[in-house]
């Protein structure tokens, strides 16, 4: 199944499990009231469960702050792949992300996460924590907006940020501002 942009697709299947690029990239156990849900441009493959297109869910955004220290986002960002401890860091100054291979090993919508979680610098940096918390709720409404769904974003963060106590903290702010999306109780 190929989609050309972000759509919005309903089912009242008991489980739906959605496959890209050879690995999960949605699955659900649904409930008595079905489900709504949203995928991004790409091409899947449907392992498991029935649905028809409905309009997309346009879950409400993230509160962010003003930007802070922002520098102008280049024309074209090239992306380095190479082994790094940071997992993937951004050189605002350069137009240059480094990645870690790794994510090429893991769903799309992790890498997509981190990548605008770095994007997220050109707008918040040089208030160490709170960049970084500025910098994932960046991150998180670029995927509502471009399609993805607030599991896949709980799931990006879980395979993205370790568990030592600053990281902690940076998941509970997502997971804490995903609850504050309306639609979120009913998705």
């Amino acid at each position: 199944m190929i989609i050309k942009q972000k759509t919005g697709f309903k089912t009242n299947s008991p489980y739906i499990e959605i496959w890209e690029e050879g690995m999960p990239f949605y699955s659900r156990v649904v409930g008595k009231e079905g489900l709504i849900f949203n995928l991004p441009a790409g091409d899947y493959v449907v392992k498991h469960g029935e649905f028809d297109q409905c309009e997309p869910v346009n879950y409400k955004l993230m509160t962010l702050p003003p930007p802070n220290n922002p520098t102008p986002f280049p024309k074209g960002l090239e992306i380095i792949w190479q082994p790094t401890a940071a997992k993937c860091q951004i050189d605002v100054y350069k137009g240059k992300v480094y990645a870690d291979p790794m994510f090429k090993k893991l769903p799309k919508y992790v890498f997509k996460w981190v990548y605008g979680h770095e994007l997220g610098h050109f707008l918040y940096k040089g208030e160490g924590q709170q960049s970084e918390k500025n910098c994932d709720l960046f991150s998180g409404n670029l995927l509502l907006t471009e399609g993805f769904n607030p599991s896949q974003i709980r799931s990006a963060i879980d395979l993205a940020i370790s568990n030592r106590v600053n990281a902690l903290c940076r998941k509970y702010h997502v997971l804490e501002n995903l609850q504050k999306i309306e639609t979120w109780k009913h998705h």
